[in-house]
């Protein structure tokens, strides 16, 4: 409990902190936010489950918005501990206790294109502790390549897709960065090329999909095609 209160804390610090200091964007209410293709930048924030149900840190990025010093949101769909932070329909989700019903994605979601914001969903796909331990896995971790694995978290990006989202970004699409390297990349990168495929297949011509790429892919071990994260 104090770790929730401690987030929420730290992200209402940062909102009012955008509130205070950042100077002010040309656009009124309403107004579409500047898209990265015309050359203008996007300015948000990346807000947790737990932040979105603290009512100032709601509060505090509407005033941010209508100040014209904020026009994009991040928010956690699916987070690093497994859960899935709305009311989750997907039968598996169910079953392994993931789904929260935490944050209400059919009000909240609306409201803040209403607003003007750009909304984008993070999804945390194989690090996943709950799915993890159903599938009996002894780490934290569940392979990029199980067919349980990637149903379940296109099922879940299916649903957050008809929440009316403008962009679905997927973190954690790799193997575990654990252990010496091995020669491993080949079939682990196969592995995560076929999950994207399938998502740009399913999901692509309704909304806007992006990735999170792990920043030791400019590290040597990739030109040598030696590192067993898959990226």
């Amino acid at each position: 409990m104090d770790r929730i209160k401690a987030l929420g804390g730290l992200a209402a610090l940062l909102v009012a902190a955008i509130v205070a200091f950042y100077p002010s964007q040309p656009g009124a209410q309403g107004d579409p936010p500047p898209a990265a293709a015309n050359g203008h930048a996007r300015i948000g924030v990346y807000l947790t489950s737990y932040a979105l149900s603290k009512r100032d840190v709601v509060e505090g990025i509407f005033t941010a918005r209508r100040a014209g010093k904020i026009n994009a949101v991040v928010l956690n769909v699916k987070n690093m501990h497994g859960e899935v932070t709305y009311d989750s329909a997907v039968p598996l989700a169910r079953t392994i206790g993931a789904s929260t019903g935490r944050l209400d994605l059919a009000t909240l979601v609306p409201a803040l294109r209403k607003e003007g914001f750009y909304v984008i969903a993070r999804q945390v796909l194989f690090f996943d502790p709950l799915l993890a331990g159903h599938l009996g896995e002894e780490e934290d971790w569940v392979p990029v390549g199980d067919d349980v694995a990637v149903s379940y978290n296109l099922e879940i990006a299916e649903e957050v897709t008809s929440f009316g989202f403008d962009e679905l970004q997927f973190d954690y699409i790799r193997y575990a960065d654990v252990g010496s390297l091995e020669s491993l990349y080949e079939e682990r990168y196969a592995a995560v090329d076929r999950f994207l495929a399938e998502a740009v297949d399913r999901l692509g011509a309704r909304i806007t999909l992006s990735a999170d790429v792990f920043g030791r892919v400019l590290w040597p071990w990739n030109e040598r095609r030696i590192d067993p994260i898959g990226q």
